[in-house]
């Protein structure tokens, strides 16, 4: 934080309080047709103003990953699009949920994105053996030092699931048939998610298999256009 002017570290919601204010100093920038004055706790301008403007109107669009309480509340009054991640489907449903009613709280409507890992194969069989063989190929004490090394993560639950911190600790696993990825999208509702971001094990060839053989199932379930 030196590098900023900051000899002390910054507590978690002060770091929030900054970002709310500074939003709202750059809205005035992507907005005012005038110089304007701004003072604030943590920024002041003077004789502000910004040209040229955003091409997109009124403002660039806003996301923000957070999951703790002061997090979602900066998302649903601040941003258009809200990242967040859950264990499972069920965890995912509730997640949203929470973060709708909170934006409605606003009067606001906001978008939620999330990514998940996805492996396909033309049977589970198949990818289930693909996945045990990228699991085997660990190297446990790299991911055991990494774990370590997150500063402000408790990394005793991490360390107790190495292959989950290996393998994408930040997101969901889709493992199997071509079927699977459509059914798992499935258990969440249309309004849940407006955007999904898959990552996969052989870029190239998954792509392949995405548009051949998992985009029609998911025209055919009415998820995508």
């Amino acid at each position: 934080m030196e590098a900023f002017g900051f000899s002390e570290p910054i507590s978690h919601d002060e770091a929030y309080a900054m970002a709310d204010e500074f939003v709202c100093l750059m809205k005035y920038y992507w907005s005012e047709t005038e110089p304007f004055d701004f003072r604030g706790k943590f920024y002041q301008s003077y004789g502000g103003f910004l040209s040229p403007k955003p091409t997109r109107r009124p403002r660039p669009v806003l996301m923000n990953a957070g999951s703790s309480e002061v997090g979602l509340d900066f998302a649903a009054r601040n941003c258009d699009w809200v990242f967040c991640l859950a264990n499972d489907a069920a965890g995912y449903r509730e997640r949203v949920s929470q973060i709708h009613n909170i934006a409605a709280g606003y009067r606001r409507k906001v978008r939620v994105a999330t990514m998940c890992w996805v492996l396909p194969e033309a049977t589970d069989a198949l990818a289930k053996d693909k996945y045990d063989w990228i699991a085997s190929q660990i190297d446990t004490g790299a991911v055991e030092a990494f774990a370590k090394s997150i500063k402000g993560t408790s990394t005793e639950e991490l360390i107790r699931t190495i292959e989950r911190l290996a393998l994408g600790f930040t997101s969901p696993h889709i493992v199997g048939s071509y079927e699977l990825a459509p059914r798992s999208s499935g258990n969440s509702t249309k309004r849940d998610w407006r955007a999904r971001s898959c990552a996969s094990s052989i870029l190239k060839k998954v792509s392949t298999k995405c548009k051949d053989d998992i985009i029609p199932i998911l025209k055919k379930m009415g998820l995508r256009k």
